[in-house]
């Protein structure tokens, strides 16, 4: 979306719900946002059936976290900008992140796309997706969210797959989307990076 949603309000967040769900071996986040303010959760993607999540969070100004927990334990990933850059700078900036098993793929603002191996999983498996959070509950994002994507997948079937863009869905006013204190196209003009200015680094 070219102008946005601005989530300002302590009470700001859009939220799907999954009618119906599923267990997932691999998941895929591609968010667009901008934002003056080093904190704050983008996304947030509960389980039904588990305390199994997802979430990507502003952390500090060069630093994304990637953050989730399955049955043996939680893990982060974060994602840092190189040469003094950050994410907080107001203009709009991008970050992928692909989860298939163990294995983890990522890259920020169309820079080179870096991999990690998570070695400590056992249970690879991501169990029934129940609600996508955008903006955040108690650790509110405050900024503009451009675009949203989720997709839980798998590759060997690909009928079970699922894909919520969701910034689109609540524009369409899907009935499964819920949202306080939120605003299209009332965000302030910012520029996309040009690709490949950022050198991105991670570290699990």
């Amino acid at each position: 979306m070219q102008n946005g949603v601005t989530f300002r309000a302590k009470t700001s967040y859009i939220e799907y719900h999954f009618n119906t769900t599923s267990a997932f071996l691999g998941a895929i986040f591609k968010l667009e946002f901008s934002s003056t303010s080093c904190k704050g959760d983008l996304i947030h993607v509960t389980s039904r059936d588990t305390d199994n999540f997802f979430k990507i969070s502003l952390a500090e100004e060069d630093k994304i976290n990637f953050y989730y927990k399955h049955g043996d334990g939680e893990f982060n990933l974060r994602v840092s900008l190189s040469h003094n850059k950050t994410f907080c700078d107001g203009q709009r900036h991008n970050i992928e992140v692909k989860r298939y098993g163990k294995m983890i793929t990522y890259s920020a603002d169309g820079g080179e796309e870096m991999q990690a191996t998570d070695k400590n999983v056992k249970i690879a498996i991501f169990s029934k997706p129940d609600k996508i959070t955008l903006g955040g509950s108690n650790n509110k994002f405050d900024g503009c969210v451009f675009s949203a994507l989720v997709l839980f997948h798998w590759k060997t079937d690909l009928t079970k797959n699922i894909s919520v863009n969701i910034i689109e869905r609540f524009l369409k006013r899907d009935p499964r989307v819920h949202s306080t204190a939120v605003f299209p196209a009332a965000c302030p003009n910012s520029n996309s990076p040009t690709k490949g200015d950022y050198e991105i680094r991670g570290k699990l």
